[in-house]
C-alpha cells in the first residue's frame, strides 16, 4: 500500500521503526532499479528527487523528472524545468500581511459564491515572523498586526511569530528547523518521514541549508501560488560542491573563511546554482559557522546551500531544544536516505563543479566592496589610499571630518544572523578598550543588530552588552527599532560638501544599496571584532597589524594583538554562559507574546471587518470582476504604449521601495486621506494598501523610460501620457488611459523583470490596467507572476528589439488572434497604427501551459484556485 500523495510507479514506499513506532518513507535507495545507480547524488538533489517520488503524479512531478534530477551533473543545455514541493514557508509581516489580505478577499469571495466561510486557508504550513516591534498604542500603525493577530486566529495552517524573538533566519534555524519532518497520511493509516524543506520570500533563506534543511527565498506571489497548492517551477539546478578541509588557524575567524569562499564561488560562477559543502573540514564547522559560510555563499550569487545532517547538526537540535524523539527520527532517517555524513568520511559525490578549499592557510581578511576579492587585513590602508590618493593636508584641528574617517560601523543588520563566538569577541574587544579608557571616536555611528534575544541574553549573562554599550555602539536588539538615528547633518554636509572620502564598516554585504551607501566611497566588510577596532581608530588610513589603534589614557600606544581576545579567551567566555537553556527558552515561548503585542484588540469574526478609510489594510480588487467560468480570449484594440524600458530591468526598480516621499503619488494619496505626512514611513508598512503601492511603483532608482525626451529620462516615476511632451507621474499616465478604458502596454528589452519584489511589479501594472507587458524575453518567474494577476505577456519574436518598434506614445496598438490560439505557447499580431503608417509584427505569446491558460482565463491565480479550495473546505 502507497500513501494517496503519490503515484509510487517505482514501488519505492518503505518503512522505519524508531522506538516503538513505525514510520513510512519512501526510499530513494529503492528507486535505482528502474533510474539506475544513486550514491552519486549530492544531498541536495536526494531532497529533489524525494520531493518528486512522493508528489508523483501524471503531470508536474513524473518519471521523467526523476530521471532528469539522477543525471543532473551531465545536463548543460536545455535544462529541464521540475517542480518542488516544499514542506513549509516562512514570510516576514510585511509580505506575510500582503499574502494574507488576497487570502481574505479570496475568503470574502468563497462566502458570497461557495458559502465557505471558513475556507481559502494555506494548503502548505506556513509561519509568519514579525520582525517589527508593535508600535505605540496611538499609533495607527497597530492596524497591521491586528490583521495579522486576526489571521493567525482565523486561518488553519498559519502561524505567526510575535515581535522580540529575533529575525526570520535566525528563528528558522533555531526554532522551527525540524531537519526532518513527520506527516500523517490517513490513507495508510501511518506516520510519514520526509525531509524538511523551507521556501520564504526573505531573500535569505538559502540560510537553512547549515543545518540540513534545503530551502531559498521565493517572491510573495510564489508563495501564494504554494499556499494555494501549486508546485513550484524551477529549473533543474547545477551543484557546485564545496570540499573543505582542515580547521581554521588560531586568530583566524569564520569571517575570514567566508570572505575567502564568496570569492572562490564568483569565480566558479555560481549564480543561480546550488552550493553544497563536503570534505572532512566539516567535522570543525557547527551549524552557525556554517550558517555565516552560507550567507556568504548567497551574496556570491548561490540560490541556495545545502551542508549535510551530521554530528554537528544533531548537536544544534540538542542544544536548541529539540526532543529526543525527533533527534533520533533525524539521525535515523538521514542514515536511510543517505544524507548523513559521519564524521571524517570520504563523500564520493557527483557534482556539476567541484572546488577544492583548504582551510588552514587562512589568515584575518576584509573585503573592500569596490574589490573583486578580499585583502589581508593589513593591506586595507593601502587599498583605500590606491583608490582615493589623499588630498593635500590643511591643517584645521577644528574639521568635523578627514579623508578615511569610519563614519558607519555596522554589526549584523545585513544577515540577521550572528556568530555567538565573533559576537563575543567584539564584546570582548570593546571590555579591553575601555579598561584602556578607549571609545570609538565621537564620528564614529555604531551600532549592532540582529543578534537577536538569544545574541543579547548571551552578552547580558557575560557582562558584555554594558561594555560593548559604553564603548559607544547601540544595540537594536530583535524587534526593537529597525534603524539608528541618522548622520547628524553638520556630518553629512561636510562629507557632501568638501566631497570627502569616508567609510563604512559591516559584517556583509546588503542585498541593496542601504544607508548610508551615498555617503561612503567604500564599505568594508569584515568580522565584528575588527569592526570595534576601527571604530574605535576612528579611520582606516592605519595597518592594524603594525601601528597603534589609539593611544591609552595613560599615553600609551594600544596595539591590536592588545585588543584581540585569543581563541581559548572566547572560549573560556563562551563557558560561562551555556548556550541550551537560552535556545530552549526561545523554542518554548516562541509564541507568546509579551504584554504590548497582547494588548492589540483583534476581531473574532471569520472575515475580515475591512475599514473602508483604513490607510494600512484594504481589501485587495484582484477578485472584484472574477468570471464564475473561464473566459474567452479577446482580441485588443487601440491600446497605447505606457512606458519602454530596457534590458535585464530588475523589478526592485519598479516595485514601491523605501520611504514614501510626501510630495509623491502614494505620498499625496495618504495625505488626502488625514495622514501626517512628516510620518508616513517606508513602502513595506503599507503592503496591505494596495492604493499606495501602486501610487509608488516605477520609480525605482535608474528605472530608465526610454518613452520620456532624452532630458527627463534621468527622472524615475515619469512618463507621458498620448505623447504629450509634458511627462507626469507614471500613476497619474495610467489613471486618464482607465478613464477613458484605454488598454495600455509597457514594453522592456531582455530579461524583464529579473531578481527580488517581483510581487508589486506585477500587481501595480495589473491595478493600473496594463493589459499586457511586451518584452524581448522574461525573467521565468516574472512572466507567470504577470499570469498570476492577469497580465498577459507578450515575447517579441528573434531578431527584433524593442526599439525597433521605435514607439513614441502617439501610435495605437492593436492584437489580433488570441481567440485562434490552438497550440501552447502560441502567436498574436501586433498591428502598429501610426500617422504615417502601419505595421505588423506576430508575437510569441507566453502562456506556456494549459495551467497557465486555465488560470489567465479566469483572470487570476485566486480566481483558478477558488473552486479548488471550496471543495476541499466541504472535505
Amino acid at each position: 500500500m502507497s500513501p494517496a500523495t503519490s503515484k509510487n510507479t517505482l514501488d519505492t514506499y518503505d518503512t522505519l521503526i524508531i522506538g516503538d513506532k513505525t514510520y513510512g518513507y519512501f526510499k530513494i535507495q529503492k528507486a535505482e532499479a528502474t533510474l539506475g545507480p544513486l550514491g552519486h547524488l549530492p544531498c541536495c538533489m536526494r531532497v529533489l528527487l524525494e520531493n518528486t517520488l512522493r508528489h508523483e503524479n501524471d503531470t508536474t512531478a513524473t518519471l521523467e523528472d526523476m530521471r532528469a534530477i539522477v543525471a543532473f551533473e551531465t545536463i548543460q543545455r536545455n535544462t529541464p524545468v521540475i517542480t518542488f514541493a516544499p514542506q513549509r514557508l516562512l514570510l516576514d509581516d510585511p509580505t506575510g500581511l500582503s499574502a494574507m489580505a488576497d487570502f481574505a478577499a479570496l475568503r470574502d469571495l468563497m462566502t458570497e459564491r461557495k458559502g465557505e466561510s471558513t475556507g481559502a486557508n494555506s494548503l502548505c504550513p506556513t509561519t509568519i515572523v514579525v520582525e517589527n516591534a508593535p508600535p505605540p498604542p496611538t499609533d495607527p500603525n497597530r492596524e497591521r498586526f491586528a490583521f495579522l493577530k486576526w489571521a493567525q486566529n482565523t486561518f488553519t495552517n498559519l502561524t505567526v511569530v510575535p515581535p522580540h524573538k529575533g529575525w526570520v533566519n535566525q528563528i528558522n534555524l533555531d526554532a522551527l528547523a525540524q531537519v526532518v519532518v513527520s506527516t500523517q497520511d490517513d490513507e495508510v493509516d501511518e506516520t510519514i518521514l520526509v525531509p524538511d524543506s523551507v521556501l520564504g520570500t526573505n531573500p535569505q533563506m538559502a540560510l537553512s541549508g547549515s543545518c540540513g534543511v534545503l530551502g531559498w527565498g521565493i517572491d510573495t506571489l510564489e508563495a501564494e501560488a504554494i499556499m494555494l497548492g501549486e508546485r513550484l517551477s524551477l529549473y533543474l539546478p547545477q551543484v557546485i560542491g564545496i570540499k573543505i578541509t582542515g580547521k581554521l588557524h588560531k586568530g583566524t575567524q569564520i569571517t575570514d573563511m567566508a570572505l575567502a569562499l564568496s570569492h572562490a564561488l564568483q569565480q566558479a560562477g555560481c549564480a543561480g546554482k546550488f552550493v553544497e559543502f563536503f570534505g572532512n573540514g566539516l567535522d570543525h564547522l557547527t551549524v552557525k559557522d556554517r550558517a555565516v559560510l552560507a550567507r556568504f555563499a548567497m551574496e556570491a550569487g548561490s540560490a541556495a546551500t545545502m551542508f549535510p545532517i551530521d554530528a554537528q547538526v544533531i548537536e544544534h537540535l540538542t542544544m536548541t531544544g529539540a526532543t529526543p524523539l525527533q533527534i533520533a527520527i533525524t539521525e535515523t532517517y538521514a542514515k536511510a536516505q543517505g544524507l548523513w555524513r559521519e564524521q571524517g568520511s570520504h563523500d564520493t559525490f557527483s557534482y556539476s563543479t567541484m572546488i577544492e578549499f583548504p582551510v588552514e592557510g587562512l589568515r584575518p581578511l576584509v573585503r573592500p566592496t569596490l574589490a573583486i576579492q578580499p585583502i589581508a587585513l593589513g593591506d586595507a590602508k593601502a587599498f583605500f589610499e590606491k583608490r582615493f590618493p589623499r588630498p593635500p593636508e590643511k591643517n584645521d584641528p577644528l574639521a568635523i571630518l578627514r579623508h578615511g574617517d569610519v563614519i558607519w560601523a555596522d554589526i549584523g543588520s545585513h544577515d540577521g544572523v550572528i556568530h555567538a563566538q565573533e559576537l563575543l569577541a567584539a564584546a570582548m574587544v570593546a571590555r579591553k578598550a575601555l579598561a584602556r579608557g578607549l571609545k570609538i571616536k565621537p564620528w564614529v555611528r555604531a551600532f549592532i543588530k540582529g543578534t537577536s534575544s538569544v545574541g543579547e541574553s548571551l552578552l547580558a549573562q557575560t557582562g558584555l552588552l554594558d561594555d560593548i554599550k559604553a564603548l559607544g555602539f547601540q544595540f537594536f536588539g530583535a524587534g526593537g527599532q529597525v534603524t539608528p538615528s541618522p548622520i547628524p547633518p553638520p556630518v553629512e554636509e561636510a562629507i557632501r560638501s568638501k566631497n570627502i572620502a569616508v567609510c563604512s564598516l559591516v559584517t556583509s554585504a546588503p542585498l541593496t544599496e542601504v544607508y548610508p551607501a551615498s555617503l561612503c566611497k567604500i564599505s568594508y566588510i569584515m568580522p565584528p571584532s575588527l569592526i570595534v577596532i576601527y571604530a574605535i581608530a576612528g579611520t582606516v588610513l592605519i595597518d592594524p597589524m603594525s601601528q597603534a589603534i589609539a593611544t591609552d589614557k595613560e599615553g600609551h600606544p594600544v596595539m591590536l594583538k592588545e585588543l584581540l581576545p585569543t581563541t581559548g579567551e572566547i572560549n573560556a567566555m563562551a563557558e560561562k554562559v551555556p548556550l541550551a537553556p537560552i535556545y530552549q527558552t526561545l523554542r518554548e515561548n516562541l509564541l507568546k507574546g509579551n504584554e504590548e503585542w497582547d494588548a492589540i484588540k483583534t476581531h473574532a469574526s471569520a472575515q475580515y471587518p475591512w475599514r473602508l478609510k483604513s490607510t494600512w489594510i484594504k481589501k485587495p480588487p484582484f477578485l472584484d470582476s472574477a468570471p464564475q467560468l473561464p473566459r474567452p480570449l479577446k482580441n485588443c484594440t487601440s491600446g497605447k504604449i505606457l512606458a519602454i524600458y530596457g534590458d535585464n530591468v530588475p523589478a526592485t526598480t519598479m516595485a514601491p521601495e523605501g520611504l514614501i516621499p510626501p510630495q509623491s503619488s502614494a505620498g499625496r494619496y495618504l495625505t488626502e486621506q488625514g495622514d501626517n505626512p512628516d510620518s508616513l514611513g517606508p513602502y513595506l508598512w503599507r503592503t496591505g494598501n494596495h492604493d499606495a503601492m501602486t501610487r509608488g511603483a516605477f520609480a525605482g532608482k535608474g528605472l530608465i523610460n526610454a518613452l520620456l525626451p532624452v532630458p527627463n529620462r534621468s527622472e524615475t516615476g515619469l512618463t507621458l501620457h498620448n505623447a504629450d511632451p509634458s511627462p507626469i507621474p507614471f500613476f497619474d499616465a495610467a489613471s486618464l488611459y482607465n478613464d477613458k478604458n484605454t488598454p495600455t502596454f509597457v514594453a522592456g528589452g531582455k530579461n524583464f523583470g529579473c531578481g527580488r519584489l517581483q510581487e508589486w511589479a506585477v500587481k501595480s501594472l495589473r491595478l493600473q490596467n496594463v493589459y499586457a507587458v511586451l518584452a524581448e524575453s522574461f525573467d521565468p518567474s516574472f512572466r507567470k507572476n504577470l499570469l498570476r494577476v492577469g497580465v498577459l505577456p507578450l515575447q517579441l519574436k528573434s531578431g527584433i528589439t524593442v526599439t525597433d518598434l521605435n514607439l513614441s506614445g502617439e501610435e495605437f496598438i492593436h492584437l489580433a488572434g488570441l481567440p485562434d490560439i490552438e497550440q501552447i505557447p502560441g502567436q498574436v499580431m501586433m498591428t502598429i497604427d501610426r500617422s504615417d503608417g502601419v505595421e505588423r509584427y506576430m508575437l510569441l505569446c507566453r502562456i506556456d501551459t494549459a495551467e497557465e491558460m486555465a488560470m489567465y482565463r479566469y483572470g487570476s491565480m485566486w480566481a483558478m484556485a477558488l473552486i479548488s479550495l471550496a471543495d476541499k473546505a466541504k472535505t
